[in-house]
């Protein structure tokens, strides 16, 4: 597969991560996730797709972190905005 070839290709990584996570193998997605983060830290989908993952597991805390990294790096606003919300709500509660 192509991460065979070129392991440094961090939107492999990051398809990998998404694929893993629709398997529901959480901890490999989140795996993935780290080394395409690694790789190539501003790609905002892998952490709005990382933040999905930690709100699902009730984390919280780090739903927020990386729906926060996201927006720093100019994700999609209206999206990531919205998510953010409603987990700074669950902090509250």
């Amino acid at each position: 597969h192509g991460l065979s070839i070129n392991p440094e290709h961090a939107h492999l990584w990051a398809a990998k991560g998404l694929l893993r996570s629709e398997q529901g193998m959480e901890e490999a997605a989140l795996d993935c996730y780290a080394t395409a983060l690694a790789l190539k830290p501003d790609l905002v989908e892998v952490y709005a797709n990382r933040a999905v993952l930690h709100f699902s597991a009730g984390r919280i805390t780090e739903a927020v972190a990386d729906l926060d990294q996201a927006l720093r790096r100019d994700g999609p606003r209206d999206e990531l905005d919205s998510h953010r919300v409603v987990g700074a709500r669950r902090q509250i509660r």
